[in-house]
This record gives structure tokens, C-alpha cells and sequence, in this order.
């Protein structure tokens, strides 16, 4: 019996994601920037390793970041429900499931009835919170632009009013923006 030869094809394993000169997405504290590939390791193959290489990101500083750590790391929001609300739950727990017994149906308030002033709430205060503390400055002069254009005024309506306000302008990225710099401001 002939003894085998080790393959010289690599596993795709084996096969780096990136190359040397590529740009990448670099997170380093709550800040994500752009960095450069300087060099590959050889242990920088494969899709996780412990620790991520040595990167430049355009020469203001070198980054050394556990990658996999930072992958299994998830936001959590701790949303503390009061004693009362509770037993409400617990009564509500054993009214279903011990005597089978169903809720009534429709249910005075609403879910709508009771969300729908949080979400108006949310709107409005993005749609202060946007020229203050959400646009970036190269954004600004876009934002003037779209104010300056608006035919809203004093004599319009609410749903013109409304359809010219931030909130029905501007997308999911604003969005994230407001949760990102007011998270700790919100009650939850």
C-alpha cells in the first residue's frame, strides 16, 4: 500500500478573508473607523481567531482587538418592571394556565392606545433632537436646505406639518444616531 501524499490544496478554511493593503472596518472603544492591512500572520487564516492582527488604521494608531469577544458581546436593555406590574403578570399566569381561563377580548386599553403616545413622544423629541445633536457637520447645510424648501407654516395643517417634520424625512440611520447618543437619557 502506497503511503498518501499530504494535500497541497488549502481548506477554505485556509483561505484569508482579507489581503494586505485592504481597508477594513475597525471598532476600537464605541468608535468604528477605517484601517489598512499592513501584514497577515499565518495564523490570520481562517474566519475566527482569538485575536485579530496588527492594523494601521491610516497611521493615527495600532489596534490589537479580540474580535471574538466582541462577536458573542450583546446589547442588552434592562427594562425593571415594578412589584405591582409583576403581580399583575403572576395573577395573570395563573388566572390562564391553573383555571383555563381565557382574557377577554378586546382589551380597553389597547396595545395601540397605550404605544402610540410613546411613539409620538419618540418622534418629537427626534425631531428636536436632530439639528441639536444628530447631523453631522458636513449634514447641516442638507438640513437647511430641506427647511428652507418646506411651505410649512403657520396656517398649515397637522398632517402637512407632520409629513414635513424630521421624523417622516430623514431614515433609520438618524435613528440609530438619536438611541446611540441618548440611551443614557432614556427611562426605560
Amino acid at each position: 500500500m502506497k503511503a498518501s501524499k499530504p494535500s497541497t490544496k488549502l481548506a477554505a478554511a485556509d483561505v484569508p478573508l482579507f489581503a494586505v493593503n485592504d481597508i477594513i472596518l475597525v471598532k476600537h472603544g464605541i468608535e468604528i473607523f477605517d484601517a489598512k492591512i499592513l501584514r497577515l500572520d499565518e495564523n490570520s487564516m481562517g474566519v475566527m481567531k482569538k485575536k485579530s492582527k496588527v492594523v494601521d488604521p491610516f497611521d493615527d494608531s495600532v489596534v490589537i482587538k479580540d474580535h471574538a469577544r466582541d462577536l458573542e458581546e450583546e446589547v442588552q436593555v434592562s427594562i425593571p418592571i415594578p412589584m405591582t406590574l409583576k403581580k399583575v403578570l403572576i395573577d395573570d399566569w395563573k388566572k390562564i394556565t391553573q383555571e383555563q381561563q381565557w382574557i377577554d377580548m378586546p382589551r380597553v386599553p389597547s396595545v395601540r392606545s397605550i404605544t402610540r403616545p410613546m411613539l409620538e413622544g419618540l418622534e418629537a423629541y427626534f425631531n428636536r433632537a436632530l439639528p441639536l445633536i444628530l447631523l453631522y457637520r458636513h449634514e447641516r447645510a442638507q438640513y437647511n436646505q430641506i427647511a428652507a424648501s418646506s411651505t410649512v407654516t403657520d396656517d398649515s395643517s397637522a398632517a402637512d406639518r407632520a409629513a414635513a417634520a424630521p421624523a417622516a424625512i430623514y431614515g433609520a440611520e438618524h435613528l440609530l444616531r438619536l438611541f446611540g447618543t441618548a440611551i443614557d437619557g432614556l427611562v426605560w
